[in-house]
């Protein structure tokens, strides 16, 4: 499906002779190695829609396909944010030739217990400070990898995450009267997913605790390359948040001037954030007012619509 991203390949190989000689050699270690390959880069501030940043952890669990044998419980490995990761255990086939069922997940849970992950009740929690200055965008993005099946080869499976929560995108244009802009907030969602994992079934995500603002960037993109198609002009301030559904007229994003005011915008309507998808708000700020000259809701690689919206003091 299109709301997939690639962000891992598994390549299966023999660090030196090759794993070549012993794919036939059922007891001869053919080693599983994960490495981060890139399909689709999609363009973002942060740069994360199809990888992982620097130093964020992924969770990894391997079962023998054939016998639902744990092979590797938690093996904990770490991006390095070029397309690869480091430390873990080293894993390897079984050397009985069957094949492998993998999962892996990348999300902020706190003091989770991962040796017992599948059993219970989760908590994912995004960042309230999302800016590029800080990691919290990084760790707030919840992804998720299943590869069942993995045969015994030399050959690279590619392993795809996705994404389980949803982004919001906002192209910030100065208007009238130029007022300065000093803070950008995405207002009243929840932050955390509650969810129960599992190795058979998709994820349910569900809202849960405080709705707190999450601060983002305030880059500014002019006026005639907003609304212009060139996407490469557009600065894209963004923010991941819990998928949820929001009532019409709920204050959804706040911009505050250094003169002193506080331009909001409300949903003209009901508004439900699926998971995986992304919502652009190209947002002119006046001195006096917000005017949201569209909502675009697309997913993370395919745009599909949009709309008109507009917004007051």
């Amino acid at each position: 499906m299109k709301n997939y991203i690639l962000f891992a390949a598994v390549a299966l190989m023999l660090g030196a002779c090759s794993n070549d000689e012993n794919l036939d050699n059922l007891n001869g270690p053919v080693e599983l190695r994960l490495t981060s390959g890139l399909e689709v880069q999609t363009r973002a501030t942060h740069n994360l829609d199809t990888q992982l940043k620097n130093g964020e952890k992924v969770h990894v669990w391997v079962d023998d396909a054939t016998t639902d044998e744990n092979l590797y419980v938690n093996n904990t490995l770490t991006a390095d944010g070029g397309g690869s990761f480091t430390g873990g255990q080293p894993m390897y086939f079984p050397s009985t030739g069957n094949g492998v069922d993998i999962y892996a997940i990348h999300g902020n849970f706190g003091d989770a217990d991962f040796t017992d992950f599948w059993s219970a009740e989760r908590t994912h929690t995004v960042a309230q400070d999302q800016k590029s200055s800080c990691d919290g965008y990084a760790k707030s993005d919840l992804v998720y990898a299943k590869h069942t099946n993995v045969a015994r080869t030399k050959q690279a499976v590619n392993l795809e995450f996705r994404h389980l929560l949803s982004k919001i995108e906002v192209v910030l244009v100065q208007g009238e009267g130029k007022p300065t802009i000093e803070k950008v907030e995405i207002l009243n969602t929840k932050l955390d997913a509650k969810f129960t994992p599992s190795k058979t079934d998709d994820f349910t995500l569900t809202a849960s605790g405080e709705s707190n603002p999450i601060m983002i960037d305030t880059d500014l993109t002019p006026k005639t390359d907003a609304a212009g198609t060139d996407e490469s002009k557009k600065k894209l301030n963004e923010a991941i948040i819990v998928p949820q559904t929001l009532t019409k007229g709920t204050p959804f994003i706040r911009i505050t001037t250094a003169e002193g005011g506080k331009l909001i915008y409300r949903l003209p309507e009901n508004k439900t954030f699926d998971p995986a998808k992304k919502y652009r708000f190209t947002v002119t700020a006046n001195l006096t007012e917000l005017k949201v000259v569209s909502a675009k809701i697309t997913d993370w690689t395919e745009e599909t619509g949009d709309d008109d919206g507009v917004a007051e003091m």
